[in-house]
Formats: C-alpha cells, sequence, structure tokens
C-alpha cells in the first residue's frame, strides 16, 4: 500500500541536551552507522476475575524507549561516549611538529641507560607544559608516549618530557604529535546527553526522532580485527523528563509528555 519502507540510513547526532534543536551533522555526528533501532515497549498490570482468572482489562503501567546502533567510527569522541563520558566536549588537536635535531646516536652511546628527555624541535607553537604527546619513529610502532614537563622557544626550540625515551636514537624526521587521552574504566557519571536521528527511507523520505535525555550504557569494543570491519555495539537508556530538563515544558505541552517524538511527512 505504499512504498516508504524501513530500509535506509540513518545519521545520529549527539550532544548537551540544552542544544538539541541546533544539532548539525558537521558538530554533531558520530559517522559511520548501521542497525540504527529506537524501540517502545509498553507494560501493562492486568486485572483478572472469576476462577479461571479472565483477563477483563489492563492498564498501561509504562513505555520505556531504548536505543541501539552499531558504530563503526573509531575516534576520542566516539570512544569517550561509550565509555560513558561526554564525547561532545573532548577537543582533538591537529597540532603536531617534526623532530629536526639528531639525538648522540647509538654508536656513539650504545647503551643510553638514561635515555633522552630533551628534544630539540622545529617549532614548539601549540604545544603546552601538561600535554601528552606522542613521538613516532618512522610509520611503524616504534610510538612511545610522554608528557611535556617544559619547553624553550627560540634557537633551539626544545620539549621537555616527564620521563626519558631511553635506547632509542631519534632521527631526524621523527614526529610528535600532541594526543588526547581517553580513560577506560573512569567511574565518573556520564551527564546526560540528548539525540538527533535523522534517518533516510528506502523512497528517499527523510524522518526526524530527538531524544532530548538519553545516556549511553554500553558500547566501548575495541577490536582489531583483519577478517571484517569491527564496530562498538551502543546501547542507549532513554529517560523521561523533569521539569528541569530543558525540553520539559515543550515536551508536556506538544508530546504529551513523551520521552522521544519522532517527525515525519509520510
Amino acid at each position: 500500500r505504499s512504498i516508504n519502507f524501513a530500509v535506509g540510513t540513518a545519521t545520529i547526532m549527539l550532544g548537551a541536551p540544552a542544544d538539541l534543536r541546533d544539532f548539525t551533522p558537521t558538530t554533531h555526528s558520530i559517522g559511520l552507522v548501521k542497525d540504527v533501532k529506537v524501540m517502545a515497549e509498553a507494560s501493562y498490570i492486568k486485572l483478572t476475575q472469576g476462577v479461571r482468572n479472565s483477563v477483563v482489562h489492563s492498564i498501561k503501567t509504562g513505555e520505556p524507549v531504548s536505543m541501539g546502533a552499531s558504530v563503526y567510527e573509531y575516534n576520542a569522541k566516539n570512544w569517550t561516549y561509550a565509555l560513558g563520558f561526554a564525547g561532545y566536549d573532548v577537543s582533538l588537536t591537529a597540532a603536531s611538529t617534526h623532530v629536526t635535531a639528531k639525538l648522540p646516536a647509538l654508536d656513539a652511546d650504545p647503551i643510553a641507560p638514561a635515555g633522552y628527555s630533551t628534544v630539540e624541535v622545529a617549532d614548539t607553537a601549540g604545544f603546552n607544559i601538561g600535554d601528552y604527546v606522542m613521538l613516532q619513529v618512522g610509520t611503524d610502532d616504534q610510538v612511545y608516549p610522554r608528557r611535556i614537563s617544559n619547553k624553550t622557544t627560540g634557537s633551539p626550540s626544545t620539549l621537555v618530557f616527564d620521563e626519558p625515551i631511553k635506547n632509542l636514537r631519534i632521527p631526524l624526521g621523527a614526529t610528535i604529535r600532541k594526543c588526547t587521552i581517553v580513560p577506560i574504566g573512569r567511574k565518573d557519571e556520564q551527564p546526560f546527553l540528548a539525540a538527533k536521528i535523522v534517518g533516510s527511507m528506502a523512497d528517499n523520505v527523510e524522518v526526524c526522532i530527538e531524544i532530548p535525555k538519553l545516556r549511553v550504557t554500553k558500547g566501548f569494543d575495541l577490536t582489531f580485527q583483519t577478517g571484517d570491519y569491527a564496530n562498538m555495539p551502543f546501547e542507549f537508556d532513554v529517560y523521561d523528563l523533569v521539569p528541569a530538563d530543558p525540553e520539559y515544558t515543550r515536551s508536556k505541552e506538544q508530546f504529551k509528555g513523551a520521552p522521544a517524538w519522532l517527525y515525519t511527512i509520510n
């Protein structure tokens, strides 16, 4: 009777509840997702009567809404969401520099037991004391995370690490990149998030779902495999609104207090 079949793609946008109505794909999308599901399952108390306990009446006691998706883009923001934190406040940086001075070669100091805490770099702009960096030699797995404890500008410009890098000759062309830290297993409680989902049906008609209050309750799964693309199975808990929530009044007055609503032209 129609061509509006549930086949298509979707975009999930996450962010602060106060910003829900201004979510944009560029800023808030969590990237490639599959198997996006928004489900509502009613629960009832049934009233019976008679010797046979015939069901004669029922009263709805709730209709919890849940949401899930397979998330394929692995980045600091999505990892932070998956771990139950506020991924929207993760600040990614592209600041990087190249080591320009070779440290003493291993043949001149074959053991170098103390290692090297100071490296001369092309420029220290964008690097601050307390930042974490990764020093990488070439393009392989010789990667050494360190924290900047001091720096000097001018000629030469140097970065000083909190702990030395031992038994390694740092050659010309090695790279130092500022990095973001994502704590795994942190016990902090995730603030409430909001979600906007835009889905495209089989006939290219879009629907939009707004969920003003939720949390990511499951999802971190960092799997390195070669057989197929891995994903993080996000699960969300959706909550009813209370007067302190940004969308409470609109939900109560326009959507009968629902915890989520769908816009459609079908």
